[in-house]
């Protein structure tokens, strides 16, 4: 409810990043029900920091900086 909040409120979209290698975390309400929203777009993160730097580099240059054309 707390994410439809921000992107309404906000006019945003929303990014979930995501790594199979780090457990969930459940010790908290936010975060042990991130993954029952719908986001606008999910990225990978299991691979090495450059491998998420060119992840990302992509994500902005084909999807965020392109909005409008």
């Amino acid at each position: 409810d707390e994410i439809e909040r921000a992107k309404i409120a906000f006019d945003a979209e929303t990014i979930l990043i995501v790594n199979d290698r780090v457990p969930a975390i459940e010790s908290n309400m936010a975060d042990a029900n991130v993954y029952n929203y719908e986001y606008d777009y999910v990225l990978e993160n299991n691979g090495t920091l450059e491998e998420f730097k060119e992840t990302t580099e992509f994500f902005a240059n084909n999807y965020i900086f392109r909005r409008g054309e």
